[in-house]
């Protein structure tokens, strides 16, 4: 394998020739144990979002040479399309305040950067991952920023399912209703008119979910890209933060606020998560009271779909993990963080797989009859 060789202050490190990452993400890789807490993808992108947009932002106030500050856009806007994505080999738990994730996208960048410039990748007297990918920026803000656009946007994939789920139970309990009457059926606990009646209940249920969901995802509306550890001194160029957070609202369309400094805090990782884990509850009953309609074999809750409780077996599981990722971000939360601005990686880690989980669980659930997944399938995660 051909290789490349760069240097820091440590000494220097063999990378891969055709690498976009470089000496701190190996380092990193190379030093830290692998946790098996892969980056969702949808973190990624959330993260090019947030590059371009302080890109953007540092070109408009004259901070970044404008040839460099387009290349690292043209490269951010790559990762955006599903590209060099395998080039991101950290993971969640390689360092306490996600420096590794931030230097891991920063030397991505800069090395496609210089590859646009028909330089050599790791030449960073060129184009530098700190001083141009990462000018104006902590990675506390690009962390904190990241998993905000990321979570509310699984957020709303997860309403939209949620809409769907709804309308998928009121159509099989009026399927049910069609075929069963209090004269000419049981109304005991399993059979098929109390199961309908269980449906129009979870309709109500899922709703207000949705409304807690909702609100909870409203909180991660409020940005702040220039966040720095306690003692450190702010960001040395006014109106940065503003500008980024205008161009980070343009390129993901969520309406976001900015923040002053100290305002921004992983509890509200917290709230969602405690949103997550109440639907994952209400779903799980859900699912429990499928079974028990099929393992009566009275149940005749859609004649064309005879797997409704293999499927409802699948989103249990699901629900089942999801409240067990909240109790984690309920103890992480709880012990805080010597850095109130940094995100504990495993909260980080946690709300992405909770959302992936129920977003994913519930477009299983929802397959119709030919095996095409339901409208709210979203290719963002």
């Amino acid at each position: 394998m051909m290789i490349r060789i760069e240097r820091d202050e440590l000494g220097a490190v063999e990378v891969p020739a055709y690498a976009y990452y470089g000496i701190q993400t190996l380092r990193a890789a190379q030093i830290y144990p692998n946790t098996r807490t892969p980056v969702h993808r949808a973190f990624i992108v959330a993260m090019a979002y947030v590059k371009i947009a302080a890109a953007k932002a540092n070109l408009e106030i004259g901070a970044l040479p404008q040839r460099i500050g387009n290349l690292i856009v043209m490269a951010a806007e790559e990762i955006l399309r599903g590209k060099h994505l395998k080039h991101f080999i950290g993971n969640y738990s390689q360092s306490p305040s996600g420096d590794i994730l931030n230097a891991n996208m920063n030397e991505v960048l800069a090395n496609r950067a210089l590859e646009f410039m028909l330089e050599d990748k790791g030449d960073y007297g060129i184009v530098n991952p700190e001083l141009h990918a990462n000018l104006s920026q902590s990675a506390n803000g690009v962390i904190s920023a990241t998993l905000r656009i990321a979570a509310y946007r699984l957020t709303q994939d997860l309403i939209k399912s949620l809409h769907f789920l709804k309308t998928e139970l009121l159509y099989k309990k009026e399927q049910i209703d069609r075929l069963h009457t209090p004269e000419n059926s049981s109304q005991n606990s399993g059979a098929p008119i109390w199961l309908g009646r269980q449906f129009g209940d979870y309709v109500q249920h899922i709703q207000s979910d949705v409304t807690r969901l909702d609100k909870a995802a409203s909180h991660m509306k409020t940005i702040h890209l220039g966040l720095s550890a306690i003692g450190s001194e702010p960001d040395s160029h006014c109106g940065f933060n503003e500008r980024a957070v205008s161009h980070l609202q343009e390129l993901t369309q969520i309406e976001l606020f900015t923040s002053k400094r100290g305002e921004v805090s992983y509890h509200v990782f917290a709230e969602l998560s405690s949103a997550l884990k109440g639907l994952a509850v209400n779903l799980s009953r859900l699912c429990s009271d499928i079974r028990l309609g099929a393992s009566l074999e009275q149940a005749d809750i859609n004649p064309a779909d005879d797997t409704m409780h293999e499927k409802a077996a699948s989103l249990s599981q699901s629900a089942f993990q999801v409240i067990g990722l909240d109790h984690s971000i309920s103890l992480a939360a709880e012990a805080g963080m010597p850095d109130r601005n940094a995100v504990p990686p495993i909260i980080t880690y946690n709300v992405m797989e909770s959302l992936s989980l129920l977003i994913n669980g519930i477009e299983l659930f929802t397959l119709n009859t030919s095996g095409s997944p339901n409208p709210s399938s979203m290719v963002f995660r």
